[in-house]
Parts: structure tokens; C-alpha cells; sequence
């Protein structure tokens, strides 16, 4: 199209020079002449009309061209659009593998946590155990010492199962409850053995020990309360038995009477029947 048009473009000067020319030259003949004039208009018409058809199409192929320019320019954008839409896709299909990896990571470390945090539970020292239900067990009237819990810390096995009933012995002084309920400060760290009966005694099964709670009254109807990490074997009620242990704090409860009661806690390593001498 283009090459035809710029044809008819070249043509239509010559054409229409030769109608010029036919038109200005005149032979002798009438006839002739009216010939060369009607010849010179046919041919200058014809140049002109070539001329403008040669524009029209050279017009006409610029625009195609341009058009099938813009036709490419926006294939080739549709085309960009389609691959960056791809790569964000594939982006965002990383990016969710990714944060689904994160959490598979994290919900891993926080399941290894919890196991973590159970096991430790399953296994905290003594001192932390006494401490938590001393306070419990009183009120949060009893905050322990820190004598006592050095003792405790130094001398875990006395608490465990593993200590034998002559080394627990052995380790313990008797001690008059009445010189307790005078100065209980100065006896903090020590361990001490009681003598008195049985007002209550429970037992619960927890997942590292057996945790048992024991209330005495002594000869001097001095209450003594105590938690001890293990089974008292053959302690009931009303049982006169022999209690093990360092104090951790005095305190008071309310009685079946209505009144108050004061008594002293016992971080105990032993708990068992004795013998009563009958004078």
C-alpha cells in the first residue's frame, strides 16, 4: 500500500507536467490544437487526481501503521500486565507458604513450650511447691522466709522419697512448740520434730507427688499444720504420730466454733505413728 501510493505520488507531477505541456503547445490545425487542449486537461486532471489518491493512501497506510503500532504497544502491555499479575500471584503463593511455614514454626515452639512449661511444672523444687501452697493454704497470710527456703533448697532429699525415716530423724530436733509460738523467727531454717494427735489428714494425688495435708495439736494445744510431698503410710485422724519439719510461717483460720485459730506451718519430711508412754 505504501509503495503504490508513493507511485501515484511520483506519477501525478508527471502526468499533470505533460497536461501542461499538451495545453500550452498548439499545432496549425484547429482541430489539432482543440486536441492538445482537451488532451492537456485530460492529462493535468489525471495528475491531480493521482496526486491526491497517492495522499489519501499514504494518509491512510500512516494511520494503519499507526494503528497496528498501537495494536503491538498494547499487546505487549496486556502481555506485561499478565506476567506481573503471574509473579504477584506467585508471590503471594510464597508469601502464604511462608506464613504458613511461620506458623507451623511457631504453633511447633509453642507446643514444645507448653511441653516444656508442664514438664517443668512436674519437677519444681520443693521451695517453690511449699511456697505456693503455704500460701494458698493460709490465706496469703504466710510469706516464706528466706531461711527457709535455703533449707529447703539445701536439703530437697529430706523432702523426697528417697530419704529414709532414721536420716530424717537423725537431722530433726525436738523443740517445745511454746518456744515456736514465742519467737518463730528465730527457729526459721531449722529442722524440728513434734509430737501431737491427728485432727486432720488429707491426701491428693498430684502429677510428681502425693501431696498430703496434716493438722496436729500438740500436748500444749499448739495447732501445727503442715503439707508433706509424700504418703503419710498408716496416718489417720486421731492418730498420736510424730511430725517432721522446718517452720515456714504462722497464721490464723476460722474454726468450726466460729472463733479463730492460731497455728504454725510446717514444710514436713515425715510423717508417723509413735508410741505414747503410759505412766
Amino acid at each position: 500500500m505504501a509503495v503504490l501510493s508513493g507511485l501515484l505520488l511520483l506519477l501525478a507531477p508527471l502526468v499533470g507536467l505533460t497536461g501542461i505541456i499538451l495545453f500550452i503547445v498548439r499545432k496549425s490545425k484547429k482541430a489539432d490544437r482543440l486536441s492538445n487542449v482537451f488532451r492537456g486537461r485530460y492529462f493535468f486532471a489525471g495528475g491531480f487526481l493521482m496526486f491526491f489518491v497517492g495522499l489519501i493512501g499514504l494518509v491512510a497506510f500512516t494511520d494503519s501503521s499507526e494503528l497496528a503500532g498501537s495494536f503491538e504497544e498494547g499487546l505487549d502491555a496486556a502481555e506485561t500486565e499478565v506476567e506481573n499479575s503471574s509473579e504477584d500471584v506467585t508471590a503471594v503463593e510464597e508469601l502464604s507458604n511462608d506464613d504458613l511455614s511461620t506458623e507451623n514454626v511457631i504453633e511447633s515452639e509453642d507446643t514444645s513450650s507448653k511441653a516444656e512449661i508442664e514438664e517443668e511444672n512436674d519437677s519444681l523444687p520443693y521451695a517453690i511447691m511449699f511456697e505456693d501452697h503455704a500460701s494458698y493454704a493460709s490465706d496469703n497470710q504466710i510469706e516464706m522466709h528466706d531461711k527457709s527456703i535455703d533449707f529447703i533448697n539445701e536439703n530437697e532429699v529430706l523432702f523426697s522419697e528417697d530419704a529414709s525415716a532414721e536420716e530424717i530423724f537423725s537431722d530433726a530436733d525436738e523443740v517445745d512448740t511454746r518456744e515456736l509460738t514465742k519467737s518463730l523467727s528465730n527457729h526459721y531454717g531449722n529442722h524440728y520434730q513434734i509430737n501431737g494427735t491427728v485432727i486432720e489428714i488429707e491426701e491428693e494425688e498430684m502429677p510428681s507427688a502425693i501431696l498430703t495435708y496434716i493438722h496436729i495439736l500438740d500436748e500444749n494445744f499448739n495447732s501445727i499444720t503442715a503439707i508433706l510431698y509424700k504418703e503419710a503410710e498408716g496416718v489417720f485422724e486421731n492418730d498420736d504420730i510424730t511430725l517432721t519439719g522446718t517452720p515456714l510461717g504462722a497464721y490464723s483460720f476460722e474454726n468450726v466454733s466460729g472463733g479463730h485459730t492460731n497455728a504454725i506451718f510446717f514444710a514436713a519430711t515425715h510423717a508417723e505413728h509413735y508410741e505414747v508412754e503410759i505412766e
